[in-house]
């Protein structure tokens, strides 16, 4: 995956900054995240993980959709219902780990263009986007393992081979 950056590089663990300037400098970085994204099969792809700490990502959720991007995205409100399911990661190879998340959120933002934006999700796509966003946050998906070993488990597959 060109240009992926993978644990256990430091910037996967730095907090992202908000963006101030929608111009055309961030809408080329969200169309060479789109390419990066779709050449490696992902559903979504975070600046982090490219080594940008800024707060954007992009996704797909469905082969149907057209690529689109989040700028400076907040969780307002996540349901308490959960659901359990494997997730993977293009910083973390070819791991899976089994991660709870809320089953519906709300997520408020801007488009490229700065523009507020807001999205009302449930099941894949609210997964998707919790994921990419804890991201943001410097969070990996072994950080929100289901149990103890699991966790251990994941750092165990992730540790460098001698």
């Amino acid at each position: 995956m060109r240009h992926v950056r993978q644990y256990p590089d430091p910037v996967l663990r730095r907090q992202c900054v908000d963006v101030v300037d929608f111009d055309d400098e961030l809408r080329a970085l969200a169309e060479r995240m789109y390419s990066i994204m779709d050449d490696a099969w992902g559903v979504g792809l975070a600046a982090p993980q490219l080594g940008l700490l800024l707060n954007i990502f992009t996704y797909r959720v469905s082969e149907l959709d057209e690529p689109a991007a989040m700028v400076n995205p907040k969780i307002e409100w996540s349901s308490d219902e959960t659901d359990i399911d494997d997730e993977g990661c293009l910083s973390l190879g070819e791991l899976r780990v089994s991660v709870s998340r809320a089953v519906s959120i709300k997520v408020t933002g801007h488009d490229l263009f700065g523009e507020p934006v807001a999205h009302d999700l449930e099941g894949f796509a609210a997964r998707v986007f919790q994921h990419e966003i804890d991201h943001l946050a410097g969070v990996l998906a072994f950080d929100r393992a289901i149990d103890d070993q699991s966790r251990a488990a994941a750092l165990g597959y992730l540790r460098p081979k001698p």
